[in-house]
């Protein structure tokens, strides 16, 4: 998440893909959404009075109207989000 000034909503940006008839997305915020732009092939900007989303895929059959619709979901808490505790899989500290 970032925000350009303290007046502006912040800025969300995910990236999205298609998995059988259903996206599914990952938040970026592992580098800037300027950046996350120039990675990608397809960006939707999604501007609202709380929030902007940068939705960007490189599956050029996700449309506009998807695009919006998950941001939308995000927005109002209608997705699963799902967690993984990658821990188990770390090497165990050498002594």
């Amino acid at each position: 998440m970032t925000t350009l000034q303290q007046s502006q909503p912040p800025i969300f940006v995910y990236e999205v893909w298609r998995n059988e008839e259903n996206l599914r997305g990952s938040i970026i915020d592992d580098r800037p959404f300027w950046k996350a732009k120039q990675d990608h092939e397809c960006v939707y900007d999604v501007k609202g009075r709380e929030a902007h989303y940068l939705i960007v895929s490189d599956d050029r059959s996700i449309t506009r109207a998807e695009a919006i619709s998950f941001a939308q979901a995000v927005h109002t808490g209608k997705v699963s989000r799902l967690r993984v505790d990658l821990m188990p899989c770390q090497p165990k500290p050498k002594k």
